[in-house]
Formats: C-alpha cells, structure tokens, sequence
C-alpha cells in the first residue's frame, strides 16, 4: 500500500469515529496505528472526565502502550483529526511515535499554529504531516460549534 492511500486510509478511521462522538465534548479523535493494525483509538474527554490531559491523542497513547505492554510506540503513527497542543506533541515524541499526521490546524492550541517559534523541523525524529482530510474535519468542526450556538 502506498503512504497516501494508507495516510487516507487511516485518517478517515479517525474522522469515521468522530460520529460517534456526543454530548459537549470538542470532536477531536486520535488513533494509533502499527503495522497496519488499529492499537489505540480515542477521543476527547476532557468534559465528561474533568480531566484537563484527557485529549484524544493522549487517551490513544496510553491504549496504544497499554496493548504493547509498552510506553515506547517507536514504530507506530498517530493520526489525529486536529493539531495537537503542546501537551499531546509532549506526550508523542516522548512516546517516540514515528509519524504523527494530523487534519485540521488548531487555532487556538495548535503547537504549530499558536506558538510560530515552533516548527515540525524541531521534531526531526517524527516524522509530521498536517492538512489530512481538512476540509472534511473542518466541516465536522463548524457544525459542532453551530450546534453549540444555536
């Protein structure tokens, strides 16, 4: 399989699982993949939990080292539907995740977006790509902070 149809591939599993997703919490879903096999998939909870580190990409790190028996996820990628903040970006190079793709840029938290003195160069050991299935996520965004405005 080549890396944009397994890119693709895997980034609509992620945006797939965002319908599933209700009640008041951002629509952001991460999941961690390893040859080729789904091993940690979650989404924000941070609301339902009161608990400030429950984002999706931290709750499918620690699926994903709790399957492996393993905190290092070296050879696995994470795909997530939003930029991740500075505290997930933490948790994935501590992880040593191989690649992180992500959808759409995070404007308010993005570690990209918000903080301009970091760049994906400063990560050379990730390898990182952004604007996967944007437009979709995008439009999953909007209609959810529709909802919440109406």
């Amino acid at each position: 399989m080549n890396r944009d149809h397994y890119v693709q591939r895997y980034m609509q599993e992620a945006l797939s699982s965002l319908h599933q997703s209700e009640g008041d919490e951002v629509p952001v879903a991460g999941l961690v993949v390893l040859h080729d096999q789904i091993i940690g998939i979650g989404q924000n909870e941070t609301r339902q939990s009161n608990d400030i580190s429950a984002h999706a990409e931290i709750i499918a790190l620690k699926k994903a080292a709790k399957f492996l028996h393993d905190w290092r996820l070296n050879e696995a990628d994470l795909f997530v539907t939003m930029e991740p903040c500075m505290m997930c970006m933490g948790a994935i190079r501590l992880a040593r995740m191989r690649a992180l793709y992500y959808g759409l840029p995070n404007p308010v938290t993005g570690i990209f977006t918000v903080y301009k003195q970091i760049s994906m160069q400063d990560f050379p050991e990730i390898h990182i790509q952004g604007g996967i299935l944007e437009q979709p996520i995008r439009e999953k965004m909007q209609s959810f902070f529709q909802s919440k405005r109406g």
